[in-house]
């Protein structure tokens, strides 16, 4: 063989191996950028994006406190939803400090005796706690489209459920815990404000 069918021959021998080695070195390197994302997106708290978590330290603009005609008239006032069986309630408004928080601190109360209470953040979901409740270890409810829980006393019994934004308190006075779960289970997209 010439010196030139050589070459060729040794080049079609080196070539395979050449792209064998490049696509093992291609395949390692993908793999450990794979795993070095992987890594960050588990360390990553899901629930907070860096985004979120300057929004949420920032503080909430604040409300003018005091008494409202109707829910329409806070809606535009607040920047969470507002959870309410009816137009027909007085709605009371405030401002609150919660452990350095700056809260806003939203009551409507309904002519059938029914307070629902919403506070945004809801980190400061705490200040809707009502003394002398027991939670009643339900685990399956849900008012409107979140999680709530049902919890009951001698002076009624109340359900308290959270979205990302804000969370509630939907208190009956003198109501039975199936009273205020049947209210509470009955709201509907409808009446989120």
């Amino acid at each position: 063989m010439t010196a030139k069918g050589k070459t060729e021959k040794e080049r079609s021998r080196v070539r395979p191996g050449y792209i064998a080695r490049a696509a093992a070195a291609l395949l390692v390197v993908l793999l450990c950028a794979v795993i070095y994302f992987s890594g960050v997106l588990m360390d990553r708290d899901e629930e907070s994006s860096p985004l979120e978590a300057e929004a949420a330290e920032a503080a909430p603009a604040s409300l003018k406190p005091g008494l409202y005609e109707s829910v329409a008239a806070l809606r535009t006032a607040v920047d969470f939803p507002l959870i309410a069986l009816d137009e027909g309630c007085v709605v009371q408004a405030d401002n609150v400090d919660w452990q350095g928080i700056s809260a806003r601190l939203v009551t409507l109360r309904f002519t059938s005796g029914i307070e629902i209470t919403a506070v945004s953040p809801a980190q400061a979901a705490p200040l809707l706690k009502r003394g002398g409740m027991t939670l009643t270890g339900n685990t399956d409810l849900k008012v409107v489209t979140m999680d709530a829980s049902l919890a009951m006393g001698p002076g009624g019994a109340c359900l308290y459920f959270s979205s990302g934004q804000a969370a509630y308190c939907l208190y009956g006075p003198g109501m039975t815990g199936e009273q205020v779960l049947h209210t509470g289970l009955g709201l509907t997209s409808k009446n989120v404000y």
